[in-house]
């Protein structure tokens, strides 16, 4: 274990003071994993190229584009299918009746 003195405003300092060790020491694991966070996406951010920003999110636009497409040949591969459904059963609605008229 090591003693490390710090120097910070009164607020904190009480807020501080009310923490036994182990809590104290866990809020500081825990700032220290935040503060570690912060600096890789810092570093990301710093490292990602505007260029593949832009290259993503128009491959991204292409294929929501093209599961729009999809989606509506589906949609009316669907409405064709009923039409034609319908237009079976009616007909065969006619020809019971027919039938049954005979």
């Amino acid at each position: 274990m090591a003693t490390i003195t710090l120097t910070v405003p009164d607020a904190l300092a009480e807020e501080l003071h009310s923490l036994d060790s182990t809590e104290l020491t866990e809020v500081v694991r825990k700032g220290l994993a935040q503060r570690r966070a912060e600096q890789m996406l810092g570093e990301h951010l710093r490292q990602m190229q505007t260029d593949d920003v832009v290259a993503a999110s128009h491959q991204a636009k292409e294929r929501s584009h093209a599961i729009i497409e999809d989606q509506g040949f589906t949609a009316v591969a669907l409405l064709f299918t009923d039409l034609l459904a319908d237009a079976v059963q009616q007909t065969r609605k006619r020809q019971d009746k027919a039938a049954v008229a005979l």
